[in-house]
């Protein structure tokens, strides 16, 4: 689990200080091979795509999480979320935010605002 969680944090590293998507998406897809019966590395992939707005690596990895739920639990929040930057990216983003304020109904009420501003920029 550790060398697992190094190397999405390394992704996590490349993608967001040194923007370096591309070596961000190869490591985590190495990841992927390498516990492919974990969701953390799929569950990274997703929000790392919503961030850079990659509407393909964010579906795909979305589909992979619904099926891994089905064997194992996968929070419901972030399902939400990541459910919610897709439509947004679509172009839908007067759904994403309704669905997010229906889901996300357990986040602190500032939580979820900082979100709904997040998908905003999205659209």
């Amino acid at each position: 689990m550790a060398n697992e969680m190094a190397l999405l944090a390394r992704a996590e590293f490349l993608s967001k200080i040194e923007s370096k998507y591309q070596q961000a998406l190869d490591i985590i897809n190495d990841a992927i091979q390498k516990y492919p019966d974990s969701h953390y590395p799929v569950l990274s992939k997703a929000f790392i795509a919503a961030r850079e707005r990659d509407l393909g690596n964010l579906k795909t990895s979305y589909e992979k999480l619904e099926l891994l739920a089905k064997r194992k639990t996968i929070s419901e929040e972030g399902m939400s979320r990541l459910k919610a930057q897709i439509m947004a990216l679509e172009g839908d983003i007067d759904g994403a935010v309704a669905y997010a304020e229906k889901k996300l109904t357990r986040c602190p009420e500032s939580s979820r605002q900082a979100f709904v501003s997040k998908l905003k920029d999205l659209a």
